[in-house]
């Protein structure tokens, strides 16, 4: 066998094999998790102001930022919700990891 041949396979088994190519990994990226709109024609965006907070931020049919709200802790942010004028509908995780329903009451 040609040394180089060995040398390529003792630094493969050496190494190991080549990790993923870090460069393929988007460095920027949007900044919102996701992005709703309920019955009335408000936008409500998803975002996550720290690792373990999100926020919903709302807006007008013109535009205009309207609120901005604290999401529940408990709240799976990127399950499907649905907003209507008063209520917003969502799924929680329960201690088995099992999803369930939830409704929140939406204040104006």
């Amino acid at each position: 066998m040609p040394l180089r041949i060995v040398a390529a396979l003792l630094g493969i088994c050496l190494l190991g094999p080549p990790g993923p190519d870090l460069d393929l990994i988007p460095r920027i990226h949007p900044p919102f998790d996701a992005i709703r709109l309920d019955q009335t024609g408000r936008l409500w965006v998803t975002r996550q102001r720290t690792p373990t907070q999100r926020e919903f931020e709302v807006y007008g049919r013109d535009g205009k930022l309207l609120a901005r709200l604290d999401l529940p802790a408990t709240l799976e942010p990127l399950r499907p919700m649905i907003i209507t004028a008063d209520r917003l509908y969502g799924f929680e995780t329960d201690e088995d990891d099992l999803p369930y329903l939830v409704a929140y009451r939406v204040v104006k």
